[in-house]
């Protein structure tokens, strides 16, 4: 509920420098397949996470099926893979990652039904047709920052920020100004490409 919040001030913050739209908060949670058919899909959507959320909306950029109206990614923080992340959290309990992670695995393919080996964002960024804006904190302690360079250099698509001293989801308090300035520039230059080529 506290990542929530600070995602949904954040946002709010956004929406008012940018566009001059003041957002209620908290946001109301529901499902994708209802907010497209509550709103429509002739409506511009941005999708943004942090962390796990941030590879999820990379992961979601790279789907055959995704509807047209959605325009961009703001990833922050994203890990390179469920495999890296999950074998770096093994490593860092000081247990053998390479013995362990076979049996995690086959625990979420048989209780969670999927599998993490499939869960690649770094892949996905690359077959990901739509633009990236990817912020990561060089002193993240949890998801470590070459992953997020990672990610990065595995497409064009991905313009990316790096946030000296930021420790993990947390470059928005590090450099409140700078991070709003470098995600409104993201949104205003997506908002005038796709109202350019409507015209």
């Amino acid at each position: 509920d506290d990542i929530m919040s600070l995602q949904e001030g954040f946002m709010k913050r956004v929406f008012k420098e940018v566009l001059d739209v003041d957002v209620a908060t908290p946001f109301p949670r529901m499902p994708w397949r209802e907010a497209m058919e509550r709103f429509g899909s002739d409506i511009e959507v941005f999708l943004q996470g942090l962390s796990m959320g941030a590879a999820t909306v990379i992961l979601a950029a790279a789907e055959k099926d995704l509807p047209r109206c959605v325009k961009g990614v703001l990833a922050d923080c994203p890990y390179s893979s469920a495999k890296d992340i999950i074998t770096k959290v093994i490593w860092g309990m000081k247990l053998p990652a390479n013995i362990l992670y076979p049996f995690v695995r086959l625990g979420a393919i048989i209780f969670g039904g999927f599998d993490p080996n499939k869960a690649d964002v770094a892949a996905a960024a690359k077959k990901a047709k739509l633009p990236i804006l990817l912020i990561h904190g060089d002193a993240d302690s949890f998801v470590p920052y070459e992953m997020g360079k990672q990610v990065a250099e595995a497409s064009e698509k991905v313009t990316f920020h790096t946030f000296g001293g930021a420790d993990h989801a947390i470059s928005y308090l590090v450099d409140e100004k700078r991070y709003r300035y470098i995600t409104a520039e993201f949104l205003r230059s997506l908002a005038s490409h796709t109202h350019s080529n409507e015209r």
